[in-house]
């Protein structure tokens, strides 16, 4: 029921990625999207209704988890980074100054991930499903932790709300396909039983928006590009 990540959906979403532009366009479903710009995709979230799946802001990959190690346990772990702490910052910022509405924020139990949420949205509760992925090997655990990710993008925010979910790119890439960056968005549309990726904002673009996008315009603009 879910969509699977064809290779052609991959390949839309990768090219978009590589221009920094916030929309997927023909990507999703079955049908053919309109192609939406920045100042669109803007308006569209300020109105909720959205799941927006955030990768955890940038860590040092030099440093590894621990064995086993407790996901609440700090000091043996990977965590963020200076740079990871401000980029966490400047995305919460540039969300709250965009006026886009955000309600529940879940993050998995590890510290990269809830320290990305209280940086950037001063909130957070744990998930369990966003926590822990089983092995590929215990197959029938691994596809329903599967299950129960696809119907977190499925699951419909309240009403002017969107959804947060801060992760990791494993969870993301075995659920759906879709590989980002640390520090990305994938924005879920939820139809409650399925989901749509309607775009993919790379870190840099909130920048960007910030520079370019009137908060007054952005509400009656229709324009398809910056």
């Amino acid at each position: 029921m879910f969509p699977r990540a064809t290779s052609l959906m991959l390949a839309c979403v990768r090219r978009l990625v590589a221009l920094a532009l916030a929309a997927v366009a023909g990507c999703g479903g079955g049908s053919e999207a309109p192609r939406t710009g920045p100042v669109e995709l803007v308006e569209r979230l300020r109105e909720g209704g959205y799941v927006l799946f955030l990768r955890h802001a940038l860590t040092d990959h030099e440093e590894e988890d621990a064995p086993n190690v407790d996901p609440r346990d700090c000091a043996h772990q990977r965590n963020l980074t200076d740079a990871g702490r401000a980029q966490a910052r400047e995305i919460g910022r540039a969300i709250d100054e965009l006026e886009i509405p955000v309600g529940r924020v879940e993050t998995s139990e590890f510290c990269r991930t809830r320290d990305t949420a209280r940086l950037a949205f001063g909130r957070s509760e744990v998930s369990e499903i966003l926590t822990h992925l089983p092995p590929k090997a215990l197959r029938a655990a691994h596809e329903r932790r599967l299950r129960e990710l696809r119907a977190l993008f499925a699951r419909r925010p309240p009403d002017g709300t969107n959804t947060v979910l801060v992760g990791h790119i494993t969870s993301l890439e075995d659920a759906t396909g879709v590989d980002v960056e640390e520090g990305d968005i994938v924005v879920f549309e939820p139809s409650g039983e399925d989901y749509d990726v309607v775009a993919i904002l790379p870190s840099a673009v909130w920048r960007q928006l910030l520079g370019r996008v009137d908060s007054t315009a952005a509400r009656a603009s229709r324009s398809n590009g910056f």
